[in-house]
C-alpha cells in the first residue's frame, strides 16, 4: 500500500466485478446516490458553490460549470442537466396502477424549459 499525501485515494473490498465509477458514488454528499455510505466531508457535490461563497468547486468540462453529482449521474445513463446542475425529470411524481386497463399511469410536473436549443422537447412519452 502506498504510503503519504494525496488528493485522492480510493480503496474497495467487494466480492463483485471492479468497477470504479459505481464505487465513485460513495464521494457524492447526496443520499439519493451514496445511499448513505458517504466518505465525502468536504463541500455539497451537488451545487457548483456554496450561496453567498466565492469558493468554486464544480469541475469545468469544455468551457461549462458540471457540479460532482451531474458528471456521475450522467456516466450512469439520461441525465438532465440545467446550469451545470442534475435536476429531476418530473416533480410531483405519482404512479398509479388501473387494475381495469391493466396498465400503470405516471404523472408528473414538467419544467416548460425541457427544450433543446431549436426548440424540440427533449423528453417522448408514449
Amino acid at each position: 500500500m502506498d504510503h503519504g499525501e494525496f488528493d485522492f485515494a480510493e480503496g474497495a473490498i467487494s466480492g463483485n466485478v471492479l468497477n470504479p465509477l459505481e464505487f465513485m458514488n460513495t464521494l457524492s454528499t447526496n443520499k439519493a446516490l451514496n445511499q448513505g455510505f458517504c466518505l465525502n466531508w468536504g463541500k455539497r457535490t451537488d451545487r457548483l458553490h456554496e450561496a453567498g461563497s466565492t469558493d468554486r468547486y464544480a469541475a469545468t468540462y469544455q468551457g461549462q460549470d458540471y457540479s460532482y453529482d451531474a458528471l456521475w449521474n450522467a456516466s450512469q445513463g439520461f441525465t438532465p442537466v440545467d446550469d451545470g446542475i442534475a435536476t429531476p425529470v418530473g416533480n410531483n411524481a405519482q404512479i398509479t396502477y388501473d387494475s381495469a386497463k391493466k396498465a400503470l399511469n405516471f404523472k408528473a410536473e414538467f419544467s416548460p424549459q425541457v427544450v433543446d436549443e431549436k426548440g424540440n422537447c427533449l423528453y417522448e412519452f408514449s
